[in-house]
């Protein structure tokens, strides 16, 4: 009987290294099993941080609850300000609901990309917004 394959790599899986089978029915050597722990682990991470892609948006305005909203829609009521950048937002795979500037930054306006924010970057990244904003109406006025 020959040995296994990894499905993964193609490295022919001995009868002194352990093959593992993943959801049932993929066959893999253990480097490769456990990479892919390793994925499933981030992906449920990530979607903890910035919830499920795709999954849409409801915001809370601090009176009530709207939505729900595609990521594009959300964007577009930034960049026309009709959302504010404190309001809080949440969608499916949050804990919490959390402020719009913790997802958004303003690049993300521009081009449409959904930009990971952790530790503390959102509130970073509120500041540098306030403190543009500041000059930009300085100018406007003066």
């Amino acid at each position: 009987m020959d040995d296994p394959l990894c499905q993964d790599c193609g490295k022919q899986i001995n009868r002194r290294m352990k093959a593992n089978v993943w959801q049932e029915e993929t066959v893999l050597c253990t480097p490769c099993f456990h990479a892919r722990e390793a994925a499933v682990l981030r992906a449920k991470t990530i979607a903890k941080i910035i919830g499920i892609a795709h999954s849409p948006w409801l915001i809370h305005d601090g009176r009530r609850q709207s939505g729900p909203f595609t990521t594009r829609e959300v964007i577009e009521h930034l960049r026309d300000g009709r959302f504010k950048w404190d309001w809080k937002s949440w969608r499916q795979g949050l804990e919490t609901w959390k402020p719009l500037y913790s997802f958004f930054t303003d690049a993300s306006l521009h081009d449409g990309r959904l930009e990971l924010r952790d530790l503390g970057q959102g509130e970073c990244g509120r500041k540098k917004l306030d403190q543009r904003d500041s000059r930009t109406k300085g100018k406007a006025s003066g």
